[in-house]
């Protein structure tokens, strides 16, 4: 039989470590001869007096003592006390030849773990006294080592709760809200002791900053009645009197039925925080800011290659087309002019046909079938014709070119006079293919001064616009521009019969990015960039709509340039916009 070692927690056995003391060679014997009756495998040294037993079981490490009660130089009960006053706890196993019970008790009182009478000393005896004794010790030091682990991590739990930056606390779960809890680290982070907290029942309330109080308030029955953990950021007034930011996170602890049993919490002081995070979004707001001035300086310096690309692009080409344009200006003038005598001809020969004798008759078949053949009346008069078109498209080339250069102002970015009038039909003509099989133009222009502008970005805004109103017109519709002067400033107005732009739409159609259009058709930058050009010429951009009936938008601009101190006083946000809306973005 095997007794598992008391350290061999892993599983693994090793031999029982013994140490016998007795001075009577007899009982010595006896008691050898038992372990070994025993079969528990065993390791036995001995001592046979309370010096050698004593200084045997200090030095030593053993996992039973059997002592002897009667030694020569002292009794076992003195050995005993000794052992068990240097912090030797090994088993011990009293043995005496006497029966008294009161030795006994005594025997127990002063350390023993079990008594063995030696008359009693037989093989199943021992061998239940040393199982009893060592699982007995066994659950007595697992005890004792759980008692130590619980006392130093209940220490090191208060250590903690009392150096933590968090403030922990407790409190009853009903609506009074009574602290049961308050750790010691109020003092540091708040400056108050404990019980000033614990011993009023107000005082957590009445320290709440009162514009945070309320809300508190009506969240904290939600987690009374409904249990489970809400979180709350409010101010907590320190005892010096200024504000702090705290964290409180609140949690609801219930049995197993789901009663509340108590209300647990934890305040951390997140004041710095708060600050960084004003911090951080004021700085936020300024990026987004620049991000946008960014967003809208790079659009127009886009816009502003672009129309400067189209106008070079547009120099280009005139000045490659306009001399082969000139020569086919020229050469169609003189081809009219040889079409015409061509024509004087014929009419002479079909008179000449007349006065041929029946001598000639071959001669008239043969004019006759070639007539018949080239149909020639339908090139009389078709001749004339296609000449005429010919010139009417090479003027048109040459007035396309010519409306390019004019759109973009080449080399005109810089403030000038110009013509609205002008700009709006260049713009036209540029535009025209989106608007040809969409939309009638109709023009009620009015008289117009010549205004102060930057002709190159007022053309962008009145192409934006009219592309706008092309897109907004579904089928067939009407594009109607009118112009007028009034208090000093000019106004041009671009209206669609278009499908309108819903209310809840239409305060954004200025905003960068904004679009009403499928996916892929616009960037929603037209109408923004339009907007800022202008703002910049001190101007307003106003737009009005209805569902179903249409779009206008009207472009204000001052005839005269502002000068500095006038640009920052002036108004450049656009009209109010009205409900109702209209016009695609």
């Amino acid at each position: 039989m095997q007794l598992e070692h008391p350290l061999g927690q892993d599983g693994n056995t090793e031999p029982l470590r013994i140490l016998l003391i007795d001075d009577d060679e007899v009982d010595r014997m006896a008691a050898r001869r038992a372990l070994q009756a025993t079969g528990i495998d065993t390791t036995l040294q001995e001592a046979m007096n309370t010096a050698d037993g004593f200084a045997a079981a200090q030095h030593g490490d053993y996992d039973c003592i059997l002592l002897d009660y009667n030694l020569p130089d002292g009794d076992g009960l003195t050995l005993l006390r000794k052992l068990r006053t240097a912090q030797i706890v090994t088993p011990v196993v009293m043995m005496t030849g006497q029966g008294d019970e009161e030795l006994a008790v005594e025997m127990l009182h002063a350390g023993a773990n079990d008594y063995l009478p030696k008359r009693k000393l037989k093989p199943e005896v021992l061998h239940h006294t040393l199982r009893s004794v060592m699982h007995i010790f066994q659950v007595e030091s697992q005890r004792k080592a759980v008692q130590e682990q619980l006392a130093g991590t209940g220490a090191r739990l208060q250590y903690l709760i009392d150096n933590s930056p968090a403030i922990i606390y407790s409190a009853v779960p009903s609506g009074d809200f009574k602290m049961t809890f308050v750790s010691e680290n109020l003092l540091n982070v708040l400056g108050y002791e404990p019980h000033e907290m614990l011993d009023d029942m107000n005082f957590w309330i009445e320290h709440i900053h009162p514009d945070d109080r309320s809300a508190l308030m009506q969240q904290l029955p939600r987690l009374l009645s409904n249990g489970g953990q809400q979180t709350h950021d409010y101010r907590f007034r320190h005892h010096d009197g200024h504000y702090l930011w705290m964290h409180d996170t609140m949690r609801l602890v219930c049995d197993k039925t789901g009663q509340p049993l108590e209300l647990l919490g934890s305040l951390l002081d997140i004041t710095e925080r708060k600050k960084m995070e004003g911090a951080l979004q004021q700085e936020k707001e300024e990026q987004q800011v620049l991000i946008q001035e960014l967003h809208e300086a790079r659009e127009q310096l886009l816009q502003n290659e672009k129309m400067a690309a189209i106008g070079q692009l547009a120099a280009g080409v005139a000045h490659e087309i306009n001399n082969p344009i000139g020569y086919i200006n020229s050469n169609l003038g003189t081809l009219k002019h040889y079409a015409d005598n061509l024509i004087e001809l014929t009419d002479l020969y079909q008179v000449a046909e007349m006065s041929f004798d029946g001598a000639h008759q071959e001669v008239l078949e043969l004019i006759h079938s070639i007539k018949s053949r080239i149909d020639l009346d339908y090139i009389r008069e078709d001749l004339p014709d296609l000449v005429r078109e010919s010139q009417e498209g090479a003027e048109r080339v040459r007035q396309i070119i010519q409306n390019l250069k004019e759109f973009s102002h080449v080399g005109e970015a810089e403030w000038q006079l110009a013509d609205l009038h002008h700009g709006l039909d260049s713009t036209l003509n540029i535009v025209h293919n989106e608007i040809k099989y969409k939309a009638e133009i109709c023009k009620e222009y009015g008289n117009l001064p010549q205004v102060e502008c930057i002709a190159s970005q007022i053309n962008q805004v009145f192409m934006n616009i009219l592309v706008n109103a092309a897109h907004a017109i579904e089928k067939q519709g009407t594009i109607t521009l009118r112009t007028g002067c009034e208090d000093g400033e000019v106004w041009v107005q671009i209206s669609d019969t278009g499908i309108g732009i819903p209310a809840d739409k239409i305060k954004h159609i200025f905003e960068p990015f904004y679009t009403s259009k499928p996916v892929g058709v616009g960037t929603g930058l037209g109408l923004s960039l339009s907007y800022n050009i202008i703002k910049k010429h001190h101007g307003r951009l106003a737009v009005t709509s209805d569902v179903g009936t249409g779009t206008s938008f009207t472009v204000y601009l001052p005839i005269k340039r502002a000068d500095e101190d006038q640009a920052e006083q002036s108004n450049t946000q656009p009209e109010e916009i009205p409900c109702g809306s209209g016009g695609d973005t």
